[in-house]
């Protein structure tokens, strides 16, 4: 059996302690502000539907797993990989890229804890996803890591929200 890949990022290396639900959140909290990046993108609807999908888990909504792919890559040609392949400028690429991990990230998750198996395009993805992330989230903005830490800090406390609480508790700092 293979040894799960886990991330060395700073990113990675500040939510491992945390359990699966802080690192979703940290994950959800990145998503979030990648989604403002993206208002003004043509395929914005791409990103909201996938930011979506990612908060309603976070909250607890159970719906099939394979929505997630379906939100990454759809039959028809949309998804995030179309919002990327359409982006207009760096930044904008790059925040489809956080967006598009963040998604992959709690597709994992969510594919654990109901014990099936993830579909191909997700297949590969473990812990280490979280590298991929931080490098997006490099090229975006220090503020996403600042973020980051600042919500792994209010899991590592104990705490929990829901994200809409969460959003509000970190816009507040």
């Amino acid at each position: 059996m293979n040894k799960p890949r886990k991330g060395t990022s700073p990113l990675a290396l500040a939510i491992e302690s945390l359990p699966v639900r802080g690192r979703m959140g940290v994950v959800l909290m990145m998503a979030d502000l990648a989604l403002e990046r993206l208002e003004s993108s043509p395929d914005f609807q791409f990103a909201g539907t996938a930011f979506d999908l990612c908060r309603r888990w976070y909250d607890g909504e159970r719906f099939d797993t394979d929505r997630f792919e379906e939100a990454y890559a759809d039959d028809d040609g949309g998804g995030l990989v179309c919002g990327a392949g359409n982006a207009r400028s760096q930044s904008e690429l790059a925040a489809w890229g956080v967006l598009a991990s963040a998604i992959m990230y709690i597709a994992f998750q969510a594919y654990r804890e109901v014990g099936s198996q993830p579909t191909p395009i997700l297949s590969a993805v473990e812990e280490d996803e979280l590298d991929e992330l931080y490098r997006q989230m490099q090229a975006n903005s220090p503020i996403f890591m600042d973020t980051a830490i600042r919500a792994a800090e209010f899991f590592r406390q104990g705490q929990d929200a829901s994200f809409a609480q969460l959003k509000t508790i970190l816009s507040a700092k």
